[in-house]
């Protein structure tokens, strides 16, 4: 077949360079030479109009098929310029990526700080509070140094500490459970010493500095949480009213003429038994 075409070929150009009267008229032929044994030739005659359509056909396919080439590598440099740019972009955003995976790992470990921080001052402040609210709480002993305490009732009538306390002798005497002895819980501390001191046994406020018929005086302090500490006794109160006192805080010098307490405690505005509360040594 390499062969038939080569003749082909040779035939299409010498009819082209040959020359003639009519070129006008002029045609094409093209020889098919058979690469068999036998050596037959065919031939095929084409006229001026169709070789001018085939040449239009082949100039418009070769045209097509350059503009189709030029488009194919526009189209492939275009996706290059794609692919290289979304390898940048996808660069780009991967080291964005890292770059806030980092942030977000220091914000985290920020966070988890502040976390404990935050915890850590939390328990400080309950704590704090805490310590505030027991230093407002009634339990300390509301005399210093020695003094004998008996835990009793307040008899109403009883004009003395000295006749109410002999009246609850001779009703315990007679078999009566103090539980059941009408009259407010009080404590009596007696026997102190000449010099020591009647103090707050909590933190809070002077709300009241009254007389009291039965000791002399009557001095209330509100410890701000519902309870309230009542001392009751005959010396001079070292406080006013709407003074602030703490724990220790000394109210009354005990003297030789008034060496008694009645100590009190309400809760909400009812009397409980005050040594549930008192932490009283001896």
């Amino acid at each position: 077949m390499n062969t038939t075409i080569l003749h082909a070929i040779i035939r299409f150009v010498v009819d082209e360079v040959t020359p003639r009267k009519h070129r006008h008229q002029r045609g094409y032929t093209i020889l098919i030479v058979s690469g068999d044994s036998d050596g037959s030739i065919g031939s095929i005659r084409l006229s001026p109009t169709v070789t001018q359509l085939l040449s239009f056909a082949a100039f418009f396919a070769g045209l097509i098929l350059l503009c189709y080439i030029v488009y194919s590598l526009m189209t492939i440099n275009g996706l290059q310029q794609i692919k290289l740019l979304q390898t940048e972009q996808i660069s780009r955003l991967t080291k964005e990526q890292e770059r806030l995976t980092a942030e977000n790992s220091k914000l985290n470990a920020l966070v988890d700080q502040l976390s404990k921080s935050i915890n850590q001052k939390a328990v400080k402040e309950a704590n704090a509070e805490q310590v505030e609210a027991e230093k407002h709480l009634p339990t300390g002993s509301p005399v210093t140094g020695a003094a004998t305490m008996t835990a009793t009732r307040d008899l109403k009538d009883a004009d003395t500490i000295e006749e109410a306390m002999a009246l609850l002798n001779d009703r315990i005497a007679n078999g009566e459970s103090i539980d059941d002895i009408p009259g407010e819980p009080i404590l009596y501390f007696t026997g102190a010493a000449e010099g020591s001191s009647i103090v707050a046994t909590g933190n809070g406020t002077v709300s009241e500095i009254e007389a009291d018929e039965k000791y002399g005086k009557r001095i209330v302090i509100d410890h701000g949480n519902g309870y309230q500490s009542i001392y009751r006794n005959a010396g001079d109160a070292l406080v006013r009213v709407g003074d602030e006192v703490t724990r220790g805080s000394i109210l009354i010098i005990i003297g030789e003429s008034n060496n008694t307490l009645g100590y009190q405690i309400t809760q909400d505005d009812s009397y409980i038994e005050p040594e549930t509360l008192a932490q009283i040594d001896g």
